[in-house]
């Protein structure tokens, strides 16, 4: 018998997701997709949500984990920290620091600052931010995560198995296993409305995956 119909996942919208005040008062967080395995639920190896940063102030402190970040909007922020500043400026780069440093954010202009961040466990897994790729390769390590989010506009996404396009808009992620890219095969990306932006986050297992370990 044929098996089911292969489809696109579900996408997520960030307006849905629960809006975090920080504990300092200086911004708001909505967490888009968090490591789904059970063994690891008091110790996510790798989240990603988006912050809204509103006044200067303190970063929390992350040990063992290795942040991302990309500014999805707003005038800019600085990091000062033990090398120095760095920028998060409206230009899609994406900065990389560890959790450890004791980081103090400063505004660069009136009106709050969306940022994309990625942590992962640095001993169990490696990420990456890239903006705006045009082609997602179907090959990736077991265990591993993709997610696509637009920033602005809407993006055109067609697959190479035959499923229908996928169209996101503003503020709508796509998240997709390993299993799921390989079947859907390579991804094509295209703008489908002027000045639309979006961003790849990329998770890879440093060790092979407990769960995608053959069984005896």
């Amino acid at each position: 018998m044929p098996g089911p119909a292969l489809s696109w996942p579900r996408p997520l919208r960030l307006a849905e997701q629960p809006d975090e005040a920080w504990r300092n008062g200086g911004g708001r967080t909505r967490t888009l997709a968090v490591d789904p395995a059970s063994e690891y639920r008091a110790a996510p190896r790798w989240r990603l949500s988006v912050a809204t940063v509103e006044v200067d102030g303190p970063f929390s402190t992350f040990p063992g984990l290795e942040r991302h970040a990309l500014l999805l909007d707003g005038p800019g922020l600085g990091l000062s920290g033990p090398e120095g500043e760095r920028r998060l400026a409206p230009v899609d780069t994406p900065i990389r620091f560890p959790g450890e440093w004791p980081l103090q954010a400063r505004t660069h202009g009136p009106g709050p600052n969306r940022v994309l961040n990625l942590m992962v466990q640095r001993d169990r897994m490696q990420g990456r931010l890239s903006p705006r790729p045009t082609r997602l390769d179907a090959a990736a390590p077991a265990g591993a995560w993709r997610l696509l989010l637009v920033a602005a506009g809407r993006l055109r996404l067609q697959a190479t198995a035959g499923v229908p396009p996928l169209l996101l808009a503003a503020d709508e992620a796509l998240l997709l296993p390993a299993a799921v890219l390989a079947a859907l095969g390579p991804l094509d990306l295209q703008a489908a409305a002027p000045a639309s932006r979006w961003l790849l986050a990329a998770i890879d297992p440093i060790a092979p995956c407990p769960l995608d370990a053959p069984r005896p």
